[in-house]
């Protein structure tokens, strides 16, 4: 075995009422460069110790013979593959002993593909070197107090390393992007959060349960990532002492979690939505970086079950970013030829970006309105389905006037209704009982909806 001896006193454990309670985690450092390694091991700290092979750590928690949370720090020398390979081996080999088994990367550059690519491969959390140690000792701090949230790597009929409930699968971001200002993308991501939270209230009701998210926020958050003049807080009614820009104040963005942002996160009247809004200044759009947002979305996500995002019309940096990271994209248009023709725009944009039509459908929003193209024109131009058609409903502008949500302030209005449709469609939850309630227009919009959107379904 190279590296540290064992110490005693990695795990510590106090006995009460039968529960056995977890002290500090076991911290490995694996590099197979000698100075890599130590350097890392100074950063983090006494009680530390490094090894160079993922086996001399399995060795070490085996001859502990005590049970806990080990982490493990994988140094930059190492490729991705010898990482996800070595965290697999220690997860595999300490199951006996290690209760949960965590892993951080170590980068020089952490570019977001690449953050991607590592958190897929069972790690919890990737740190770049320039970062600093303060910033590798929090991650190792947050991933000692972590659930276990990775895959098992180690193939069939192995144990869980983990005896407690299985992971809560994460939430779902969409995002809301179009071309052209004025075609309703903010009301539609206010609207579509609503009735989103009202079917999953209703799938509760019909299993007689509750929804799994985290105490303290609602069960869907729309996010309004147009930094500069997003206004969803003033579409719902809100005039939040904190916004978005107030997660860049902390430095350590990373520190950022579900705990943290419940104060930013703000409840419209009579909603039962969260809103995380915007600065009012748009000088304050560059406290977010597009990191910084990337890393609220991801930790949102891990506490909630959907996340409806509204995008700037600007494909800028974190627009692209927010869109790599979403599970899927809604490209919104309105029946106006320039408004189309700049869809068509954007969609060979997303194209070239790798936002494959899985990823993204199309939404025609004010469908009906004067002078606007009919859907099949629409389609023939895009080349592309149209996933639902939102029509112009005189219960939007007067929900703009009021500060209201239409979802709430008028459920049974033709524009709620067409956007159920449209909820039930990235969802998968039956809107029959919503639908049955509907008196007048709004009781036969679905199957407007159903029967024009019949032929183009993908």
């Amino acid at each position: 075995m190279r590296g540290r001896s064992p110490r005693s006193g990695w795990f510590i454990h106090l006995q009460r009422s039968g529960t056995l309670i977890s002290a500090p985690p076991a911290v490995f450092v694996l590099s197979g460069d000698p100075d890599e390694r130590a350097r890392i091991v100074n950063q983090l700290g006494p009680g530390v110790v490094g090894f160079d092979s993922a086996q001399d750590v399995v060795a070490a928690v085996c001859q502990s013979e005590q049970s806990g949370t080990v982490v493990l720090v994988t140094g930059p020398s190492m490729s991705e593959g010898e990482s996800s390979a070595s965290l697999t081996a220690v997860q595999g080999g300490t199951r006996k002993y290690a209760s949960e088994v965590h892993g951080i990367a170590l980068r020089h550059q952490l570019p977001l593909s690449e953050l991607k690519r590592i958190l897929g491969a069972g790690f919890c959390d990737a740190v770049e070197v320039g970062e600093g140690p303060a910033q590798l000792r929090h991650a190792v701090r947050r991933a000692g107090l972590a659930p276990t949230i990775a895959p098992d790597h180690r193939g069939a009929g192995a144990e869980s390393v983990s005896s407690g409930p299985p992971p809560r699968v994460p939430g779902r971001i969409v995002a809301l992007i179009s071309a052209k200002g004025g075609v309703g993308k903010s009301v539609l991501t206010v609207n579509l959060a609503e009735v989103l939270a009202s079917l999953a209230r209703e799938a509760d009701s019909l299993r007689s349960s509750k929804g799994a998210h985290r105490e303290g926020l609602p069960r869907v958050i729309a996010v309004d990532s147009d930094l500069q003049f997003g206004d969803l807080g003033t579409l719902s009614g809100l005039a939040p002492g904190r916004t978005l820009c107030d997660v860049g104040s902390d430095a350590d963005f990373r520190s950022v979690d579900p705990i943290s942002l419940e104060r930013l996160v703000a409840v419209p009247p009579s909603a039962s939505i969260g809103i995380l809004a915007v600065s009012p200044d748009p000088a304050n759009a560059e406290l977010v970086p597009s990191a910084l947002l990337v890393h609220t979305l991801r930790s949102l996500a891990a506490a909630v079950e959907w996340i409806v995002v509204d995008l700037s019309t600007n494909l800028d940096d974190s627009a692209l970013d927010v869109i790599d990271v979403a599970d899927h994209a809604l490209v919104v248009t309105s029946p106006e030829a320039t408004s189309v023709v700049g869809t068509g725009g954007l969609l060979a944009v997303l194209e070239r970006l790798g936002v494959d039509s899985d990823r993204r459908s199309i939404l025609v929003n004010r469908v009906g309105m004067n002078a606007g193209m009919d859907l099949a024109t629409i389609e023939a131009h895009l080349g592309e389905s149209i996933l639902a058609a939102i029509p112009e409903d005189e219960v939007v502008g007067r929900s703009v006037l009021t500060a209201q949500i239409a979802a709430v302030a008028t459920p049974r209005a033709p524009f709620v209704q067409s956007v159920l449709e449209l909820a039930a469609d990235l969802s998968g939850h039956d809107p029959g009982y919503w639908r049955s309630s509907a008196t007048g227009a709004g009781a036969g919009l679905g199957r407007w909806v159903r029967a024009v959107l019949a032929p183009r379904r993908r």
